[in-house]
């Protein structure tokens, strides 16, 4: 089952309890959702299917799950859960619809607290924001869990064994032994958690070249646009710099060149940095490669 080709249930079979889970799932981050597109059948006719138009139907759809859950008089209408879905994949495209979906389930619990007479917009994304702290915070618990276990380990880890020689044969026969390489790698847990560790390494190695900003513990790396992305700031900094002349013309330039100058330089949190490796790092290698920002 693939999120484009059966995208309800698809969304009916999201059931993350933790954020561990999250980041181990498969699922794309939103903005990769809307960089796609997939020819369909649709009402036994095939239709070009875009990622934009999914996505956006999966929010407003969690979105309403959510606003039905609570009983208050003041409620959202189409309009502004379709703008509340504009803003949010704008502000948080680079999280999964993993993560909507866990952060409402915390808010029906009561994690953000109590909800009196009203659910809007503003409401959600202050639910969001605090999701994301809990999420930063529970990488962080998880990673030093995780060091202190390694720790031990090597701790217990007395005097190296020598590998039996049947076991060196085996290895040699596997080293020998062709493979087809167009076969796709599919990674054990074992494998996805060891992953996650190295991605975590390359963000601390990162952060100590940059240092913080704000006080926060976040990095600023070179990004991948889909050509409709850059599109769109391209087109954002040309609308900033035709007001800039006409409100302000001897800094027009100045600014113009200091936003293009960050095009696809993005600053993110731990968090943001494994959604980010998750969604690209595994697909090619081009787009693996971090680029510290001096």
């Amino acid at each position: 089952m693939t999120l484009m080709q059966q995208p309800t249930e698809y969304l009916q079979a999201i059931k993350p309890k933790t954020v561990a889970d999250i980041v181990i799932s498969q699922s794309p981050s939103i903005l990769r959702v809307c960089s796609t597109s997939i020819e369909r059948k649709v009402d036994g006719k095939m239709q070009t299917v875009r990622g934009e138009t999914v996505a956006k139907a999966l929010l407003v759809k969690v979105i309403t799950d959510l606003i039905s859950f609570f009983n208050i008089g003041k409620m959202m209408n189409g309009a502004q859960v379709a703008s509340t879905v504009e803003l949010m994949i704008e502000a948080y495209g680079q999280y999964k619809i993993d993560d909507f979906v866990l952060c409402f389930k915390r808010a029906k619990l009561g994690y953000y607290g109590q909800v009196y007479d009203r659910i809007d917009g503003n409401v959600i994304f202050d639910w969001f924001e605090k999701y994301i702290e809990e999420r930063n915070a529970e990488f962080e618990a998880a990673r030093a869990k995780e060091k202190r276990l390694i720790d031990m380990e090597l701790d217990q880890i007395s005097e190296p064994v020598e590998m039996p020689e049947k076991m060196k044969e085996l290895l040699n026969d596997l080293k020998n032994k062709k493979t087809d390489l167009t076969a796709p790698k599919i990674l054990t847990q074992t494998e996805q958690q060891k992953q996650i560790q190295d991605w975590m390494y390359d963000f601390d190695e990162i952060w100590e070249k940059q240092g913080s900003e704000g006080g926060k513990r976040t990095i600023s790396i070179s990004v991948e646009l889909t050509e409709k992305e850059r599109e769109a700031i391209l087109a954002r900094i040309e609308e900033d710099y035709l007001l800039n002349q006409k409100n302000r013309p001897e800094q027009a330039d100045r600014l113009m060149n200091e936003a293009i100058s960050k095009v696809g330089i993005k600053r993110m949190d731990i968090s943001e940095y494994l959604n980010y490796r998750a969604n690209f790092s595994e697909l090619t290698p081009c787009k693996s490669a971090i680029k510290t920002v001096n």
